[in-house]
């Protein structure tokens, strides 16, 4: 029967890697060292995304900018109550911008610090899992007997 389909799966003992004497081995190697360094990488990534959505640089280079460039001209000629108005107005605007961009960079520097703090403790939980695993089965397996 040359057309019919071979539906049975065939397990053989050396399957990928080496065999199932290694795999423990080949376990504990990406638990304890590949999958940290993903793990760093992904959060770095999160650190970076954070630092750009909340433009944080951006700000702090234009942290006396006027709010949303909300400048007023002098105009033409001198008139003192003209030209106090509008260096009020435009010293307003800066202060208003500042207070903002202040405001914007603290937040995203909190934020920044609660992914560094959630990381790091992600990462200690991420190692300790195991110890944690073999610690309730041991319990448990003693409470059992």
């Amino acid at each position: 029967m040359p057309n019919e389909i071979n539906t049975q799966t065939h397990i053989t003992r050396s399957g990928i890697h080496g065999g199932t004497r290694l795999m423990p081995i080949e376990f504990l190697n990406w638990f304890y060292f590949k999958a940290p360094r993903e793990i760093i990488a992904i959060w770095g990534n999160y650190l970076t995304a954070n630092l750009h959505y909340f433009s944080i640089l951006l700000l702090l280079r234009t942290a006396f900018s006027p709010w949303h460039k909300d400048l007023e001209g002098y105009g033409r000629g001198f008139e003192l109550a003209r030209y106090a108005r509008v260096a009020m107005m435009n010293g307003v605007s800066r202060g208003i911008g500042f207070i903002v961009r202040v405001s914007t960079i603290l937040f995203g520097l909190a934020v920044e610090t609660l992914i560094l703090f959630a990381g790091l403790l992600f990462l200690v939980f991420w190692l300790a899992l195991p110890f944690v695993v073999a610690t309730i089965l041991f319990i448990s397996f003693r409470l059992i007997v």
